[in-house]
């Protein structure tokens, strides 16, 4: 059996469920073996070649995690930097229950401040806002950080958002019975492409110049693609240090049928380029094609 080492946020958290299933069929070997790992340092241990995959969050509902994208768009232009790229094999929407944890015995109305990571809180304000009422929140590198702060703390006005393993590891009881529920993307990232199934395919496109009608012109060389998502992050630089609208754009179709997407895209940009009487080097690669589990 092929041996994976593994780089997610560690134990207890909803990155280490998706792991196992974005890893089918190899022994896992897991980086963060105790602890946790922010999304940054997670992808660092891809860089390094300390871990073959990488396993984090990109979205939940409709709220994106620009964190996520950030540190995904840094490592490809380091791994562009030393000649070599990176890609998504993998991605997992995952059903995701969050709880609020909280020592035993903690009534809801003494709780005064709610942790956990920040993505969470955002998707989930509406539900909270109803549950608590007006409370303090801090922010954590993960659920499970959350949850182990409440166990830690003197105090008993404190609850975390976070999923019931984490609640059952640390000694917690659940605040209520129903959970909040959401459907949360996981990605895997590896430096080597997927030889799997491609039910997906992303593309990263770079713009060095934010020209009228720019995002239209690329949606409109998608349009005969079923988009599945697309993620805007504005004034990102470069290896070089130049600013640039970066676009993720996910398409549902293989490699082979996506290129035409690209080949339409890059027409577009030229044409825009040509029309402005500019070079500015825009750019679309090919992420990678993969598959979607569900």
């Amino acid at each position: 059996m092929t041996s994976l080492r593994i780089a997610d946020l560690g134990p207890n958290t909803y990155s280490r469920s998706a792991a196992k299933v974005l890893t089918p069929d190899v022994e896992r070997v897991w980086v963060v073996e105790q602890g946790s790992a922010g999304i940054e340092q997670v992808v660092e241990y891809l860089l390094m070649g300390d871990a073959d995959v990488a396993v984090v969050p990109v979205r939940t509902h409709h709220y994106d995690i620009p964190e996520t994208l950030g540190s995904v768009h840094e490592a490809i232009t380091r791994m562009e930097d030393n000649g070599r790229q990176l890609h998504i094999v993998g991605e997992y929407r995952m059903p995701v229950d969050y709880y609020l944890g909280v020592k035993p015995g903690t009534a809801v109305g003494e709780v005064e401040v709610l942790a956990s990571k920040d993505e969470p809180l955002r998707a989930a304000r509406k539900e909270l806002k109803a549950m608590l009422g007006n409370v303090e929140y801090v922010r954590t590198p993960t659920t499970s950080d959350a949850a182990m702060m409440v166990a830690d703390s003197k105090e008993y006005s404190m609850a975390a958002l976070c999923n019931e393993e984490a609640i059952q590891a640390y000694g917690l009881e659940k605040l209520l019975e129903q959970p909040i529920r959401k459907t949360t993307s996981f990605i895997a990232l590896s430096r080597a492409q997927s030889a799997g199934r491609q039910d997906e395919t992303a593309l990263l496109v770079r713009c060095y110049e934010d020209s009228p009608g720019q995002l239209y012109g690329i949606l409109g060389a998608v349009m005969p693609h079923n988009m599945s998502a697309l993620l805007q992050m504005s004034n990102m630089a470069d290896r070089h240090g130049t600013a640039s609208n970066v676009y993720v754009i996910r398409i549902e179709a293989d490699l082979e049928s996506a290129m035409s997407a690209v080949g339409r895209i890059r027409e577009e940009l030229a044409a825009k380029e040509n029309a402005r009487g500019v070079v500015n080097g825009s750019r679309v690669d090919v992420l990678g094609s993969y598959p979607v589990y569900k």
